[in-house]
């Protein structure tokens, strides 16, 4: 990818030489901190993958019974959701709510998660300074003549979709999620075209026809989905050519800003990270495709072979076709807690992050006894994460990377 650049944000120290300014327009006030990725202990070996998901059939929710102008409903595959048929998607354990699948996902789907995801959401505008980044309002205000502007938010259960809604009021906006936590605004509320959201098992393919949308928005989902690059060949699928599409997921590595082992210094956390890969790494998911984001984003398109020399040969050609005319990476690095005291925002995003991830500990304390955890095992860990997390002014000064994308697809 010739025109691709990629920017460690987190990749130095304060009495290190300055890098090149980020590609994101970003917030002044935010700061970087600790090594790059590479300088620390590594993340923890893959386990076996010994899992599978199991998928469910797929329920459009709209309002009204609404079609999709995206595709011709057929009785297999569009129906409205009705409010008594909400349960049906979810199964109750340890007094949390998680999508009704064999294989339990790691994080609940319920009325508690859904106030975490909107904290969280709140963690991020901070540090985007916004909802977004890239040429957005270049992408959904280019007059594109009779035909309508369509963007695309998958995992929509934050308040994201609805707010670009908001702002961009002539875009036709639809959200996907695997259950439905998210509701269609009433028209009271917006004068703008209706916001749909459609749930089904997106991870066996994005129910719409090729070149719909001319923005795709995907925040964490690489947690969600077992076979993450056909996945994303699916998002390449779906954006029309010149459209926009704005990636964002966290790598769960724990790193310490004074480059010592966070094994060491933060025991606790490490102990919860390795917890979720481990669980994450026997369902099929892997999150070391982070470390390779380029290399994701390139095999959204497959090699062409030079049909000029003999198949199989030493000398056939397979040259992989140009699949972005712009990327951009960014790696940002969020304090895990409020020990940058530099400035008020810095500030805010240590206090949310630190909030954030004493709420994850929750959400997934039913998963932890389930696989064997005691009651007071589970206290004894949360005990020791928000020891190491402090309030400020003690605790371990700790990070995690958050990776950025925005891509314009060819065409």
């Amino acid at each position: 990818m010739e025109e691709s650049e990629t920017d460690f944000v987190a990749g130095r120290l304060e009495d290190e030489e300055e890098n090149p300014a980020p590609i994101l327009d970003q917030n002044p006030e935010i700061i970087s901190y600790g090594p790059n990725t590479m300088d620390l202990p590594p993340s923890p070996p893959h386990t076996p993958r010994t899992m599978s998901p199991v998928m469910f059939d797929a329920v459009d929710f709209e309002p009204d019974g609404m079609v999709s102008p995206e595709r011709t409903p057929t009785p297999d595959s569009m129906t409205t959701l009705r409010s008594n048929e909400v349960d049906s998607f979810y199964q109750e354990e340890g007094g949390r709510f998680y999508r009704r699948e064999p294989e339990r996902p790691v994080l609940p789907s319920d009325a508690g998660e859904v106030s975490r995801v909107h904290e969280q959401h709140e963690m991020y505008k901070l540090v985007l300074d916004g909802n977004y980044y890239g040429p957005v309002h270049e992408i959904l205000s280019r007059d594109t003549g009779d035909r309508p502007k369509r963007g695309l938010d998958i995992s929509s259960h934050s308040p994201w979709l609805e707010e670009l809604s908001f702002e961009f009021p002539h875009v036709h906006w639809k959200g996907i999620d695997f259950v439905p936590t998210r509701h269609p605004r009433p028209s009271e509320d917006y004068d703008g075209y209706p916001v749909t959201y459609e749930v089904y098992n997106y991870a066996e393919g994005i129910r719409c026809p090729d070149e719909t949308f001319d923005l795709v928005h995907a925040r964490n989902t690489l947690a969600t989905i077992p076979d993450y690059r056909r996945f994303m060949k699916e998002i390449y699928r779906i954006l029309r050519p010149g459209g926009l599409l704005l990636w964002t997921d966290t790598h769960p590595a724990i790193f310490l800003a004074d480059r010592t082992d966070p094994a060491i210094g933060v025991p606790g956390c490490v102990q919860l990270q390795r917890f979720l890969e481990g669980v994450l790494q026997m369902q099929g998911i892997d999150y070391h495709a982070l470390e390779h984001v380029e290399d994701l984003f390139e095999s959204v398109v497959d090699p062409d072979v030079d049909e000029s020399e003999t198949p199989g040969s030493s000398t056939s050609k397979k040259e992989r076709p140009k699949p972005w005319s712009t990327f951009h990476h960014s790696v940002i690095s969020i304090p895990n807690s409020p020990w940058d005291t530099s400035s008020h925002t810095s500030l805010e995003i240590g206090l949310r992050a630190r909030q954030n991830i004493l709420s994850h500990l929750s959400a997934i304390s039913p998963l932890l006894r389930k696989m064997g955890k005691t009651e007071e095992e589970v206290i004894q860990l949360r005990e020791k994460i928000e020891d190491e997390l402090g309030d400020g002014e003690s605790g371990v000064e700790s990070f995690h990377h958050y990776h950025t994308v925005w891509a314009l697809k060819c065409g």
